[in-house]
């Protein structure tokens, strides 16, 4: 089982990976599907729908279960964020752990 803090980074990573599947299909693939000519439409559209659908499903997949399971394990947006500012810690403490730790308490929610 997840600790709402691990739900919360999940769920940080999982908003990550959607901003950039959004970017990219705003940036790349909107202005390509436009610049089609209207009789290339039709199959164009269809060839880029069967294409991005497998894509489509995992992303917001992710983002479902990260959300249900955030939700369902009580993280706070305060949790989240503060376990994933936590993300670069755990790999540079054996070299430095009273810089990670220092001061860092969990955020807790009332009740």
């Amino acid at each position: 089982m997840l600790t709402a803090e691990a739900w919360g980074v999940a769920l940080l990573v999982a908003t990550a990976v959607h901003a950039g599947f959004q970017l990219t299909v705003s940036r790349l693939v909107y202005p390509a599907l436009a610049a089609v000519a209207p009789a290339a439409w039709e199959p164009t559209h269809a060839a880029h729908s069967r294409r991005i659908t497998p894509l489509v499903g995992l992303v917001y997949g992710l983002v479902m279960v990260t959300a249900v399971g955030s939700l369902a394990s009580g993280v706070t947006a305060a949790n989240a964020v503060a376990g994933a500012l936590r993300l670069p810690c755990s790999a540079s403490r054996r070299s430095s752990p009273r810089r990670c730790t220092a001061g860092w308490a969990p955020v807790t929610t009332p009740t």
